[in-house]
This record gives C-alpha cells, structure tokens and sequence, in this order.
C-alpha cells in the first residue's frame, strides 16, 4: 500500500498521483451517499489524525449533514446530522451556488447547512486556482456514479467517483 501522507502536503490537500489514487471511491458508485465512500471511511481519518498532532485541542468539533443513501436514479435522498473535526466542501462552499449536485429530492442531503460560500473563494476566487494542478473532489452527488469536484481551471465539473486525477482539500476549524 503506498504512503498516503506523501500526497498529503499541508494536512489539508492530498494530490492524486493519476495512477492509484482512488480517493472517493474504487468503483463508480455513489450507493450510500458521501457517507459510504472510501474517502469519507478510509482518507477523512487519516487527515484527522495529521490535524490532530498538528493543532491538538485546538482543532474544533462542529456538526455537518453527510448523505447516507441515494435513489434508483442517484439523487440523494437520506442523509443524518455527524459529529465531525474535517469536511470536504459542497458546491455551495466553494462556488456560492449549486452547480452539478442532484437535488431533486432535497438539497438538504447534498448541502445540509452549509449553504454560504467559504470566505476564503468569494474574497479570493483566485484561491480555486491556486493549487494550480489540482482538481478537488466535492462531496455533492450528481448521479449514480459520480460526484462533483473543482477542477484545476476553477470550473465546476462532475465525474466517476473512481476517478484518478481528483485530489482532497479539507477544511477544519481552529480556535
């Protein structure tokens, strides 16, 4: 297995390699909503525990709404309140508005109450480019099989949850 935090750079950002980097999922299915994927199972703890040993009892617990289920068609459709001390954005938060997520039967399990974009874009959109070779995952469902992300350009796009080139930018809270 290779070493994860040789991709992880700030504790916040892990670049794909292209190659073996199955971030948000092996295979093209968004069965279970973000809630079910490899990267919120698997690489959210990872990143927590770096966070951790970082900034200790700084880093701050704050609650979020993840997706647990989706419908025949992909479109989610359950999703529960989470303790949490990491996340990974939604369109909202990173672009102001929803873009590729299927909110057919609510946006609620794609956005929960994350529904202003982070300062960090709308004071500086140029932020969205700022990793200039990495395009992010988002954890907004489009369908069956894919979920949307950030791509290096700054344009919204979506794409197979077992996408290679996507990478993870986190955001946590400090006090």
């Amino acid at each position: 297995m290779p070493d994860r935090f040789s991709r992880l750079e700030d504790g916040t950002v892990m670049r794909a390699d292209g190659k073996t980097t199955h971030y948000m999922n092996d295979t093209d299915t968004t069965a279970g909503g973000f809630a079910n994927t490899k990267l919120y199972k698997t690489y959210m703890p990872l990143i927590q525990r770096k966070l951790e040993a970082d900034f200790g009892s700084h880093l701050l617990n704050f609650r979020e709404v993840v997706s647990t289920h989706v419908d025949g068609s992909g479109a989610p459709d359950q999703g529960e309140w989470r303790d949490a001390k990491l996340g990974i954005p939604n369109e909202v938060m990173v672009y102001g508005t929803t873009l590729n997520g299927n909110n057919k039967n609510n946006s609620w399990y794609n956005i929960g109450d994350d529904d202003v974009q982070l300062p960090l874009f709308r004071l500086n959109p140029d932020e969205l480019t700022n990793h200039r070779d990495l395009s992010f995952w988002l954890r907004d469902i489009h369908s069956a099989s894919e979920f949307a992300h950030a791509g290096a350009d700054g344009y919204a796009y979506w794409v197979g949850a077992s996408g290679l080139w996507y990478g993870v930018r986190a955001f946590f809270l400090i006090g």
